[in-house]
């Protein structure tokens, strides 16, 4: 019998602290300084509970990541099935990020931005419906605009994530219509 997440909650319980560690260490020091003993120290867990989830720091990174882009995905799937506009979309990723701002500033102090481009976006890909498009190109198409979107957000970062989710959706709005 599989079992389901529900019927584990001490082990999510306890992932969640050992990210919640992590994050809380990167603010402190360089990502590639943080060690599992440290990062098991401050999640109040010991190294065996480490190792009975994650194999390394990064498998814990990657795993947030990973949460993360099926909950957007859900939000694009939503999108998807209301046929949102191009700008919908930038506002709904926007919105989300807007959630998310101080990961995104942690990312971004431990030079780390560049896991939305590489593993983040192939990620809200493969937790896309499968039939999202038709279309032979939906590949391309996906991580031509995914990647588009992608590096407003590092400049939105860049430029200290003043403007909304609403104001991102029009400056995108704006640049796509330089294509039509």
């Amino acid at each position: 019998m599989t079992q389901t997440r529900k019927e584990h909650p001490q082990k999510e319980l306890s992932k969640e602290w050992i990210v919640n560690a992590l994050l809380d260490l990167m603010d402190k020091k360089n990502f590639n300084q943080i060690t599992i003993t440290e990062l098991s120290k401050n999640a109040d867990l010991a190294r065996r509970t480490f190792y009975r989830h994650f194999d390394t720091v990064d498998d814990v990174l990657d795993y947030h990541m990973k949460k993360l882009s099926k909950e957007l995905a859900t939000l694009f799937a939503e999108g998807i099935a209301q046929n949102k506009s191009f700008k919908e979309y930038v506002v709904i990723y926007f919105s989300y990020w807007e959630q998310h701002k101080d990961l995104l500033l942690l990312l971004k102090k431990n030079n780390l931005l560049s896991i939305l481009l590489f593993n983040f976006m192939p990620s809200v890909k493969e937790n896309l419906p499968d039939n999202y498009s038709n279309d032979p190109t939906s590949d391309y198409l996906f991580y031509f605009i995914f990647g588009g979107i992608c590096n407003l957000l590092i400049k939105w970062i860049g430029d200290g994530t003043k403007q909304s989710a609403w104001e991102m959706g029009e400056i995108a709005e704006t640049i796509s219509k330089h294509w039509d």
